[in-house]
C-alpha cells in the first residue's frame, strides 16, 4: 500500500499526517484488534510536521506494539483527537495484559530483547512536546496504557 492510499484509507481525523500514521499502523491490526478512532485535527497547525509525526508515528507505534501478546479477544486501541483555540490533544488507550511495565527515571522503557534498538520512541515524543510547551503524560488503569499529549498551539 502506498502513502497516498495510506493517507486516505480506513481512518481520517482530518489531518494529512495523523491519517497516515494511523492508517500505517492500525490497518493492519483490523482483523484482530477493536480499534476506535474519535475526534479532528486540522492540518493547519503551528506544528512542524516532523515534530507531528513524530509524536504520532510514536504514541500510535508504541501502542500497537504492546499489543503482542494479547488474546484476540483482549487487543483494543483507543485514539482521540481533540484540537481547541490554543491546544492539540492526542489520547491513545491499548491493552497491556500481560505486559509488566517498567519504568526508567518515571518513563516506560522498552522491553524487547534487542532493547539497545529501542526505546528511543517515548524520548523523541517528549523531545518534540517541549517545543510546544506541551506535556507528555500516561498511566496504567485496569490493564490499559493510556498515553496523552497536550501541545500549546
Amino acid at each position: 500500500m502506498g502513502i497516498s492510499q495510506i493517507s486516505k484509507a480506513s481512518y481520517d481525523v482530518r489531518n494529512e499526517i495523523i491519517n497516515t500514521v494511523l492508517n500505517y499502523y492500525l490497518i493492519p491490526l483490523k482483523s484482530n484488534t477493536s480499534i476506535k478512532i474519535k475526534g479532528f485535527i486540522s492540518n493547519e497547525l503551528n506544528i512542524s510536521m516532523r515534530d507531528l509525526c513524530i509524536i504520532s508515528s510514536n504514541i500510535i507505534k508504541n501502542a500497537a506494539d504492546a499489543l503482542e501478546g494479547c488474546s484476540d479477544n483482549t487487543r483494543e486501541i483507543k485514539v482521540e483527537v481533540r484540537q481547541g483555540e490554543s491546544f492539540v490533544l492526542m489520547k491513545v488507550k491499548n491493552t497491556i495484559m500481560g505486559k509488566n511495565i517498567i519504568l526508567a527515571n518515571g518513563i516506560p522503557i522498552t522491553n524487547k530483547s534487542d532493547s539497545e534498538l529501542h526505546g528511543f520512541g517515548i524520548k523523541n515524543i517528549i523531545s518534540a512536546v517541549e517545543k510546544y510547551d506541551g506535556r507528555y503524560s500516561y498511566r496504567i488503569e485496569n490493564s490499559y496504557y493510556i498515553a496523552e499529549v497536550y501541545l500549546k498551539i
